[in-house]
């Protein structure tokens, strides 16, 4: 579930620093006038990836990597799909960056035990 959500707060960075914000009067500019980069941005989540790839996790001792690393799959991917099929972000973009990479990321991992469970 932490991975998940990680996923997807981590999702609007990419939309911010690869794409244009659409809407010149929009409420979310702010965050996009305002962010120092991609690079800087995504340090905080770098903080807890240390943690979740270290500590032990009961019924995955197996899985060489813990299995919620999928989950930042989406939160790249969605924000480039959606981009360019708007030509851009907004505001509303960006929350649906968020939403719909964690709700991919849960599914990515509920896919990915499933198969290891096996």
């Amino acid at each position: 579930l932490v991975w998940a959500a990680v996923g997807g707060r981590v999702a609007p960075l990419p939309a911010m620093a690869w794409f244009p914000y659409l809407r010149p009067g929009g409420s979310a500019r702010f965050h996009r006038d305002h962010g120092a980069g991609l690079a800087v941005e995504v340090r905080p989540a770098l903080l807890l990836l240390p943690p979740l790839l270290l500590l032990p996790w009961p019924g995955l001792a197996a899985w060489p990597v813990p299995a919620g690393v999928v989950a930042l799959i989406p939160a790249l991917v969605v924000p480039l799909v959606l981009g360019r099929r708007l030509g851009g972000h907004s505001g509303d973009s960006y929350g649906a960056c968020v939403e719909w990479s964690e709700s991919l990321g849960l599914l990515f991992i509920a896919a990915v035990l499933t198969a290891w469970a096996g």
